[in-house]
């Protein structure tokens, strides 16, 4: 187990010190080394990458343990409270309705006065997504009602 009071990436560069050196070929380093050369943060950001990286993969294998233990046990797979937290905020990005953002509205709601506009909701997307799209609702539904009775009455 590592020290909590020593930075993660001290424990990343132990890690790599006792890896076996990898093979490479001349060309491959050449541009490594040039890019490095260019880019003077360069190396933190492939290491914060590559910590990054072990992580999402570590999260990986302890998600497919869950899975397969729940598999083994004949119990229905369901998604962990952090995978539904991770979608719902995807979902909140991609709609502009994130928790965060919907937060920071609110606070700055709340210092401006009571006539700051609130944060869009599900719902206030789906509304104007129905506002804007009601004609063509109405003529598909028109369209499908007569087709309908034409078949009905064995017209067509």
């Amino acid at each position: 187990m590592s020290d909590p009071h020593r930075p993660p990436i001290q424990d990343f560069l132990q890690q790599l010190e006792g890896l076996a050196p990898a093979a490479t070929d001349e060309a491959s380093q050449a541009v490594l080394n040039q890019w490095l050369s260019e880019h003077p943060q360069g190396a933190h950001v492939l290491v914060q990458s590559a910590m990054g990286l072990q992580a999402e993969l570590r999260a990986t294998r302890q998600e497919l343990q869950r899975v397969e233990r729940a598999r083994l046990m004949g119990q229905p797979v369901m998604p962990s409270q952090e995978q539904l937290r991770l979608q719902s905020e995807a979902w909140g990005r991609l709609l502009g309705t994130s928790s965060a953002s919907a937060q920071a509205r609110r606070q700055a709601r709340a210092q401006d006065g009571a006539g700051a506009p609130r944060a869009r909701t599900f719902e206030d997307v789906g509304a104007r997504f129905m506002a804007e799209h009601v004609g063509k609702m109405w003529a598909l539904l028109a369209v499908l009602a007569v087709v309908v009775v034409l078949v009905k009455e064995r017209i067509v």
